[in-house]
């Protein structure tokens, strides 16, 4: 999320796409209604649109009337859109084209005077936003307003300058300026000198105004030229009306019809305030053009100027409570913590060339990558980590190669691959820790061909899941490690806002079973006495001199350096651990040793004595960090300061300024930052630094990284990876520019992949891989469009409400949703077990794998749609499915991703799970 749940009650206009947080998110739903609902007295109501193939409970929310009497009621844009599934970025597009036309059509029109001004504003050169870049001689400058002022720039490689059109300023919000290269994959590139006789040859040139048809926002409006509505209406299976009431209804909950506009500070308690957001989750991202998909949000939001402001933004609503910490910590597979990429195989230290840092430091005349004081955020994060993890604070110099060499290196295989490689048995043991991919994962056949052929298959888990129950070969051996619930163990937990909160634990683990941190110390102790580690050892035996703080020298026991840091032994009985915390707060069991590595991970990067962050999203500059006995801070004054030195811990709950931020209620990444983007107009929070040609939000990314300083900034540049087969028509989408609309890999319209194609070419969806080839069905074989959904009633994989009676009770069996015309082709009734059948459960042969009635899989039970077709859940062609089940616990049911088809998205590795092609039959 780029803002916070709390934040969702400034919003004036809610665009839900790919989501029904009613059923999946359903705390938010609180919030939405204080927006719609008016419950901070501020005399406006709140609309919502559900843009989404299902007529979810959240899109029946929209018929609520709105009071015609009050112009601040919203509500009159309350519209339920259905798309046909896969088909967001054509919608997306073509709304965003009728934005940009309407804004040209009415240039009389005050919010569309307020969107060309913002577009063309600059922003001056002095102040807090100052300009880093890299000379000619790869030194870091920082360019004052009156070397901006005189500068000069060539376009032709130095033989004719002109006067910069940096002399007034630069772009203030984003890049619509910016001037597009001949080969349309990057910024137009100029030199520039100044006074002082250093060039920089790293400058974007920039428009004198959005007019220019080199400009980004040009090619930006060309780019959508294709996507007119009738086309869209087409494409997604909705109406040109629908295209233009979501785009009116988006211009008038802009920055550009908002009273505020043009105002130093933003005023989200007027009645007069407008700011749209977008909530998605899964239904926009499971999918081969997910991460297309997003960019096209953030596009939008960006266009429209709701970034960085209360009530705007684009918010992933995450569907557990620590996904977003999960990933903070680097457990996917091609990440280290801290969203830095894995070192890479033969990549020596120090190496840049591949964005191992983040950020790079460029240039012969660099910083200096050993000076940690002259690194950025995320670099200096990077170098923390590599010290307190295999070796100590006190390594400095060239001494840091020998800890570098211990990093594990490459990106080992995403999780579908893996799957494929353990059948071949190139992985020959797993790990499950928490996941049920003998119900998760898609094309389920090849996953239980894996899971069966590996020769060590270790579970942990509260119960024994499908996965830990798995059928095996007969030489395979399973354990099954017991792990207490969430509720039994203490420590962080980062929700979708990016506020980390401590979790006290109410109870300890009841019986046998463990905590997640007891288990892994238990394994790190083993592995160490097995030898894993001596590679580590050896390093140290070089380092003797210096390695002191931890290990005490050459030859040290990586075990001893962990109870050292971490507070146990390996041989005491866990629970019986207690130690104070900073407050005098006694702690027991995981909490101890969770406190230890917290304070580890969030203390500040540049801390004087004791550990130096190492999770540099937790940790900053100072005091603005997630651990620090300081009461200094960076935000604006409440109360009396944190209170706690694990700010995790903090519940001060005192508003800071007028747009629901609280600052010291937990702390959020970065630096505390509760909304990204914030260009200083946000009472209650911190101005926020804009990452792109001098710090700017983009519409257009570019394919290479030749910008500002980026070892002083702190996200992470990428270039997405999509290849797209473009089909026969229109060339549409190069790497790294705007998103553009292709089919699904099994799509029901050869017609509409003729012309967009898919997003499958160089590796983007390999469906066959090591060995397994995916099935793949055609239109004319599977009529019908699949799409799986998840219930309020089960979670995830299943195994702990499937294992609960009363979630049994309310939801016992897994349904399919079909709409009356479909059940009354098929002879289907209300009540009727109906099999599904897609080209990878008709042609594997599995019978486990069977959705048709055999014990315990008797297929979906049939939920046929009643009244008008515009009122039922699905539309003709397409058929939905809850993906809970499985073969154990006290609910069985048929698996939905027996049936799912396993292309990814090239960027996220996330399988199409939201559309393939499917045939149904009465069971």
């Amino acid at each position: 999320m780029t803002n916070n749940w709390v934040d969702l009650d400034n919003s004036t206009l809610f665009l839900v796409l790919g989501a029904n947080p009613a059923e999946n998110h359903p705390a938010s739903i609180a919030h939405v209604n204080h927006a719609r609902f008016d419950t901070y007295g501020r005399g406006r109501n709140a609309g919502l649109i559900v843009v989404d193939p299902r007529q979810t409970r959240t899109a029946r929310l929209t018929g609520v009337p709105h009071d015609a009497s009050n112009p601040n009621d919203q509500r009159k844009h309350d519209r339920y859109v259905r798309i046909r599934p896969g088909t967001n970025i054509a919608f997306m597009n073509g709304v965003m084209k009728a934005i940009i036309d309407w804004m040209y059509a009415n240039p009389t029109d005050q919010k569309s005077i307020n969107f060309f001004a913002w577009h063309n504003t600059t922003a001056s050169n002095s102040g807090s936003f100052t300009r880093s870049f890299i000379d000619d001689t790869g030194v870091s400058r920082t360019l004052s307003s009156a070397e901006l002022a005189t500068a000069e720039y060539s376009s032709d490689g130095g033989t004719t300058w002109y006067a910069a059109p940096l002399a007034n300023g630069w772009p203030k919000y984003c890049d619509s300026r910016a001037k597009v290269n001949a080969a349309g994959d990057d910024y137009k590139r100029v030199i520039l000198k100044t006074a002082s006789g250093w060039t920089f040859s790293n400058m974007p040139e920039f428009a004198a105004n959005i007019d220019d048809t080199d400009c980004v926002f040009q090619k930006l409006r060309s780019h959508l030229a294709p996507y007119d509505a009738a086309t869209v209406a087409d494409i997604c299976g909705c109406t040109e009306a629908d295209i233009a009431a979501v785009a009116q209804a988006w211009i008038e909950n802009s920055r550009f019809a908002s009273i505020d506009f043009g105002a130093a500070t933003a005023t989200p308690t007027a009645a007069g305030y407008r700011a749209a957001t977008i909530m998605y989750a899964m239904g926009a991202t499971q999918f081969t053009t997910g991460s297309q998909g997003i960019r096209t949000y953030a596009i939008a939001q960006t266009l429209m100027g709701n970034m960085g402001r209360a009530g705007g933004g684009i918010n992933a609503l995450r569907g557990i409570h620590n996904v977003q910490g999960s990933t903070d910590m680097g457990l996917l597979f091609d990440l280290i913590p801290g969203y830095s990429g894995n070192p890479g195989v033969g990549q020596a230290y120090p190496d840049y060339s591949n964005g191992l840092f983040g950020n790079r430091v460029v240039g012969t005349g660099a910083k200096d990558p050993y000076d940690p004081s002259q690194l950025g955020l995320q670099q200096r994060g990077f170098y923390n980590m590599t010290r307190e993890w295999f070796g100590n604070r006190d390594v400095t110099g060239t001494d840091f190669d020998a800890l570098y060499a211990c990093w594990p290196k490459g990106n080992g295989y995403q999780h579908i691959e893996a799957f494929r490689r353990m059948i071949t048995g190139e992985v020959k043991a797993a790990v499950v820790w928490g996941q049920n991919p003998a119900v998760t994962e898609p094309n389920q056949s090849a996953v239980r061909q894996g899971l069966e052929n590996l020769d060590l298959l270790v579970v942990v888990d509260m119960f024994a899941t499908e996965t830990a129950q798995c059928k095996r070969k007969a030489t395979g051996v399973t354990y099954l490690l017991p792990a207490c619930s969430h509720v039994e163990e203490a420590g962080s937990v980062t929700s979708s806002g990016r506020w980390i909160q401590w979790r006290d634990r109410a109870r300890a683990p009841k019986g046998n079973s463990k905590s997640d941190l007891e288990l892994l110390l238990r394994f790190a102790k083993a592995l160490n006495a097995a030898g894993a580690f001596d590679h580590i050892k050896a390093v140290w035996a070089t380092l003797t001199a210096v390695l002191s703080l931890y290990n005490g020298g050459a030859g040290a026991d990586p075990w001893t350096v962990l109870y050292a840091k971490y507070g146990w032994d390996g041989t005491t009985d866990f629970e019986s651990l207690s130690a104070p915390d900073a407050e005098g707060v006694l702690m027991y069991g995981s909490e101890v040793v969770a406190e230890n590595i917290f304070k580890e991970m969030a203390s500040p990067l540049d801390a004087a004595s004791g550990p130096a962050g190492t999770l540099w999203i937790y940790s900053g500059n100072g005091s603005a960090s997630g651990y620090n006995t300081n009461t200094d801070d960076v935000q604006p004054s409440v109360g009396a300061g944190w209170g706690k030195a694990n700010r995790a811990k903090s519940r001060n709950g005192d508003l800071a300024g007028t747009s629901l931020q609280y600052p010291r209620y937990g702390w959020a990444w970065l630096l505390n930052r509760r909304i990204f983007y914030n260009n200083g107009e946000l009472s209650g929070d911190v101005a926020d630094v804009f990452v792109a040609p001098g710090y700017l939000a983009r519409l257009f990314v570019n394919n290479t990284n030749l910008l500002a300083d980026w070892s002083g900034l702190y996200r992470k540049y990428s270039t997405l990876a999509d290849t797209p087969d473009t089909g026969i028509g229109d060339p549409h989408i190069l790497p790294g520019r705007f998103p553009a609309y292709t089919e699904p890999y099994e799509s029901p319209r050869p017609d509409l992949v003729a012309r967009w194609g898919k997003n499958t070419a160089n590796g983007s969806s390999l469906l066959s891989t090591v060995g397994v080839t995916t099935p793949v069905g055609t239109v004319d074989q599977y009529p019908l469009v699949l799409t799986t959904i998840r219930c309020v009633e089960h979670f995830q994989g299943g195994p702990i409400t499937r294992n609960n009676p009363w979630n049994v009770e309310m939801e016992p069996e897994p349904w399919i949703e079909l709409n009356s015309v479909d059940a009354l082709k098929y002879g289907i009734k209300d009540g009727d077990y109906v099999n599904v059948i897609t080209a990878r459960s008709n042609s594997t042969g599995d019978e486990e794998g069977r959705t048709t009635v055999s014990g315990w899989a008797k297929g979906f039970k049939a939920r046929v749609g009643v009244g008008t077709l515009a009122n039922q859940r699905v539309a003709p062609g397409v058929v939905a499915i809850p993906w809970h089940w499985g073969d154990r616990g006290l609910g069985t049911g048929s698996r939905a991703n027996d049936l799912c088809i396993d292309s990814w998205d090239a960027n996220t590795k996330i399988p199409e799970y939201k559309v393939c092609l499917c045939r149904i039959e009465k069971a």
